[in-house]
């Protein structure tokens, strides 16, 4: 799941040439660990296994909308997509969703979810409310558009008067005749990482917070957590976290060279603490991979500075 935004931000961590690689390898990373503490343990792997199907259950797509703007046929245009499926980090569940603004009835609950809200060319206020209740996790899909005034161009134009209205992207599509599907594609996937980088944002606290009776399992989490693999883990989830995506787009390129490694340690050592408070964990995460990156590429583990503080 290669998308040109996030993707060019987390492979700055991770050596992976795509996010389905990166998945395999951290799912099989956790099943060694749970396989190591099993046998003292059975409470703790259990927390370990529970993580990695987490971290390999199905992303979910959401399809919304209001009566009659094509929700099934969206949906079934997603499910029959070959290339949607192929480039994802793993499988992908397309949930379509009751109507909403259906009097007498509750609009569907869109939190949590990666949303494809399916719009026509009349725009109610309805819409603009569910869009703002999922901002950050959702796609608008002008449905119909080969309906959409006296060509394809009429469409495409209105999307961008959509998109500027609700604050997110939004593409011209027909599912009649799967027309605008490669740019629908294209957004959901973007969606689809960050759902699945946010899983990844969960490993670290959720294996800390596991309850053990074992000195040797505690001791393997922590191990694991301790990890050069971990640590890389987290700065790249961090790094593809919006609450950073300003700041590494500032940032100094990949290092290349342990000197280079040093330089971004001191860049983010030094825009950390000028952050937000929101984004200073992210930060933090990064600072700390690059100084795995220093010390990988060659600066000296033993000295003074080698800390992950």
């Amino acid at each position: 799941m290669d998308t040109a935004g996030n993707s060019s931000r987390w492979a700055r961590m991770v050596p992976s040439t795509s996010l389905s690689a990166l998945a395999t390898d951290t799912i099989g990373a956790l099943d060694q660990l749970a396989e190591r503490i099993r046998s003292g343990d059975a409470d703790l792997a259990d927390a370990v296994e529970a993580v990695r199907d987490e971290l390999g259950a199905p992303l979910e797509v959401a399809v919304a909308g209001r009566a009659g703007v094509g929700r099934s046929r969206l949906a079934d245009m997603l499910r029959a997509d070959v290339s949607l499926a192929a480039t994802a980090s793993g499988p992908i569940s397309v949930t379509e969703l009751a109507a909403f603004d259906v009097p007498g009835a509750e609009d569907p609950d869109l939190r949590e979810r990666c949303v494809v809200y399916v719009v026509v060319d009349s725009i109610r206020e309805a819409d603009r409310r569910a869009v703002s209740g999922a901002h950050g996790r959702v796609v608008v899909a002008l449905n119909k558009a080969d309906l959409v005034g006296d060509g394809w161009g009429d469409a495409e134009r209105r999307a961008v008067e959509i998109a500027e209205d609700f604050g997110v992207p939004t593409v011209a599509v027909s599912s009649s005749d799967g027309r605008g599907g490669d740019g629908v594609r294209r957004e959901i996937l973007g969606l689809l990482e960050a759902q699945w980088w946010r899983r990844v944002e969960l490993i670290g606290p959720v294996l800390e917070a596991a309850p053990s009776i074992d000195g040797v399992g505690r001791d393997a989490i922590e191990d694991y957590l301790c990890s050069d693999e971990s640590v890389l883990l987290s700065g790249a989830a961090a790094m593809a976290s919006p609450l950073s995506a300003g700041l590494v787009d500032a940032s100094p390129p990949p290092p290349q060279t342990a000197q280079q490694a040093w330089d971004c340690v001191q860049w983010w050592t030094r825009h950390g603490g000028e952050a937000t408070e929101s984004a200073r964990p992210a930060c933090t995460s990064i600072r700390r991979a690059y100084l795995r990156q220093w010390a990988r590429l060659g600066g000296d583990r033993s000295a003074p500075v080698a800390t992950d503080a």
